[in-house]
């Protein structure tokens, strides 16, 4: 759950990278 937000966060941000990091 709590990596559902931080990846909202991050792709808000313009980071897809970090965000897919996350999801993985």
């Amino acid at each position: 759950m709590s990596a559902n937000l931080y990846c909202f966060y991050f792709l808000s941000a313009k980071y897809e990278s970090l965000c897919l990091f996350y999801t993985y």
